[in-house]
């Protein structure tokens, strides 16, 4: 019917759309699950990267997290500064050529060495264990700009304890406050404040 054609010709040039995107979702689905913890408990390496400082694979490493996953839940998530893991490793390493120009020692903080993310997450993961950290399941790198897409998407995130609403907006400059001025002195736990966000993302 003439009242319905105009719809009918939308859908028609979405279902294709919407086959091809479900399909990919299935093909893709069984990895999903097991990068989800389906199977069993998950671990992930969680590195927070400053893209005002460059770095090959997004930016200079500040802060690490570890991220536990239980049948697509997240258990537990610990945020720290990553000169706590690197103050545990005892063996000079030394680093590639290129970087002895402005360091002698290698740690964790500059693992992401390498262009080819895949290599220097192993490096990375491999470090940690060095710094007498797990062996985690993957490595997952988020930059600033990463988490403010993430905040559009999940919409702005009230943190009752902080008194805050953190979007997109204004997650640099808060964090940035939180986690440098304002921190509470007596636990001593300046990344607490990424910590708590993250469980929320």
């Amino acid at each position: 019917p003439q009242a319905v054609q105009a719809d009918w010709e939308k859908l028609s040039a979405l279902v294709p759309r919407l086959r091809v995107g479900i399909t990919r979702f299935i093909a893709g689905s069984e990895s999903l699950l097991v990068v989800l913890g389906a199977e069993h408990d998950r671990q992930y390496l969680l590195l927070f990267e400053n893209n005002h400082e460059l770095r090959p694979t997004g930016g200079f490493i500040g802060s690490i997290g570890l991220v536990n996953i239980k049948r697509g839940v997240v258990e537990n998530v610990a945020v720290n500064s990553v000169y706590d893991p690197d103050g545990q490793l005892l063996k000079a390493i030394a680093p590639p050529e290129p970087l002895r120009r402005i360091v002698d020692r290698w740690f964790l903080r500059d693992a992401n060495w390498f262009v080819d993310y895949r290599s220097s997450a192993r490096t990375m993961a491999d470090f940690l264990e060095k710094e007498k950290g797990p062996t985690v399941d993957g490595v997952i790198a988020l930059t600033p700009e990463v988490i403010k897409s993430l905040l559009k998407i999940t919409g702005p995130i009230e943190l009752p304890a902080y008194k805050v609403t953190v979007d997109s907006e204004n997650f640099v400059p808060l964090t940035q406050e939180e986690v440098t001025y304002t921190y509470d002195r007596t636990m001593n736990k300046p990344k607490q404040f990424l910590q708590d966000l993250v469980f929320f993302l």
